[in-house]
């Protein structure tokens, strides 16, 4: 199966707001997709930006985040009573391309959570280590056998930009 992620130009921008609302150090927020799946693909429609509160945030230094269960806790209830997939997004400001370490320890632990509370519909996460017009994206989806890579993500506005796992 083949992931990919749609997020409408409008969207992106909040998103990028949200997870740099502070430059120097981590930020997040959560999408809530809807799915459009064939017999190859999956595809994630982003249908809301939620970013994390500023109260949530546990830690938020420029290569380290933590987040305060209340705050993916009420998404995951918003995401139930929409049938919507969740994919967590975060910032690195320091531009590193890749999950962290800190981020394959705690992810796991995000995603039995939602896995448990939104059951039977794929979750993921996403980094973003530059807040320009050429961003780096990596994604993952969360699935019974471990992660699978998010293969492309759509940014849809005036312009289609694409933006390919290597």
């Amino acid at each position: 199966m083949r992931y990919t992620l749609t997020i409408r130009q409008e969207d992106y921008e909040s998103l990028q707001r949200a997870i740099y609302s502070e430059p120097a150090r981590e930020g997040g927020a959560y999408l809530l997709c809807g799915r459009s799946s064939s017999e190859n693909e999956c595809r994630f429609l982003v249908s809301r930006v939620l970013p994390v509160r500023p109260e949530d945030y546990i830690v938020r230094e420029i290569d380290r985040l933590s987040i305060r269960s209340n705050s993916y806790v009420s998404v995951a209830k918003d995401a139930l009573a929409h049938d919507a997939s969740v994919i967590f997004v975060h910032s690195h400001p320091t531009g590193f391309p890749d999950f962290s370490n800190q981020d394959n320890r705690e992810d796991p632990k995000l995603h039995m959570f939602l896995s448990e509370r939104v059951p039977g519909i794929p979750h993921g996460s996403m980094i973003v280590s530059s807040p320009s017009t050429q961003p780096q994206i990596k994604g993952r989806v969360w699935t019974s056998t471990g992660w699978l890579p998010i293969d492309r993500v759509r940014i849809v506005g005036a312009y289609f930009r694409f933006i390919d796992h290597d």
